[in-house]
């Protein structure tokens, strides 16, 4: 736990970034740089947009350039999607599709479009990235394998 502008925010301990729930949605918090974003929005409809910020290229002991920061659309595509984990089989229904669609150029490289797939009250249960802003090839995927 960590007090930031009288919000509790949550995180590991000794680690680089923070999280908290205000009225607008999931927000982010990078001590180093002494800044928050908004992560996600909630509650949102679908077709929704917002810009979010993201930072590339550090590593905790180097620190964190605030330079490196780059913001970019985030997309509400669907707010009742379901979807089934390659994983576990387990399907999810009324899950929160949230799309970054376009490649952004970051100052170090660029970043490839995404897609977060979250569950209110389990949490995210799918990431997608993508090579290409068609999204036919997978670059990154991340499943939950459990409930916590």
């Amino acid at each position: 736990e960590k007090e930031y502008m009288g919000d509790t925010w949550y995180g590991n301990y000794g680690g680089n970034s923070f999280y908290t729930n205000k009225a607008d949605g999931l927000h982010w918090y990078i001590p180093a740089i002494d800044k928050y974003f908004l992560l996600y929005k909630y509650p949102c409809k679908k077709g929704e947009s917002y810009k979010t910020n993201t930072y590339q290229g550090e590593s905790v002991n180097d620190g964190i350039d605030q330079n490196n920061l780059t913001s970019f659309e985030m997309q509400v595509i669907n707010t009742k999607e379901s979807v089934k984990l390659e994983a576990t089989g387990e399907t999810y229904d009324n899950v929160i599709l949230y799309r970054k669609p376009k490649i952004t150029k970051g100052k170090i490289t660029d970043i490839v479009p995404a897609e977060w797939y979250l569950k209110p009250g389990v949490g995210m249960v799918l990431f997608q990235s993508y090579y290409d802003e068609a999204r036919t090839k997978i670059s990154a995927r991340q499943e939950l394998i459990g409930e916590f």
